[in-house]
């Protein structure tokens, strides 16, 4: 892991090198999604109607969810994009949130599946792999 020069790796390199590690124990996860993406459309028809025809709203409320409404959290698609942790978010994030989920939304999508994947430590499912 590089550093800023003072031997003490930035908090982008910090949040990278997590990142990493915890892609790297996914396959080791032991609990099970509640619904699987399959009957997810049928277990809550009118939250699907939702995104359906509001995706982006739907994206950004279920990232803040994700994050317990803590923004301070937040990296423009949690650090899996390269330019993840360069666009200031820290500085307006509920902005740069809106303009991910508008810009990049089937990153933002995977970027709170993957954030929720790792917080819960749920298994990849086949549509995962």
């Amino acid at each position: 892991m590089m550093n800023n020069g003072g031997g003490k790796p930035s908090l982008r390199e910090a949040k990278l090198e997590q990142r990493k590690m915890m892609y790297n124990n996914r396959g080791q996860y032991s609990y099970t999604w509640q619904t699987e993406m399959k009957s997810a459309c049928f277990s809550n028809p009118l939250f699907c109607c939702l995104a359906v025809f509001c995706s982006p709203c739907v994206s950004y409320s279920n990232r803040q969810e994700a994050l317990h409404g803590d923004m301070r959290f937040y990296t423009c698609c949690q650090g899996l994009l390269p330019c993840s942790g360069r666009m200031k978010e820290e500085q307006c994030p509920k902005v740069c949130l809106c303009l991910e989920v508008s810009c990049c939304f089937p990153s933002s999508v995977l970027a709170t599946r993957y954030l929720l994947q790792d917080e819960m430590q749920l298994e990849n499912t086949k549509c995962d792999n």
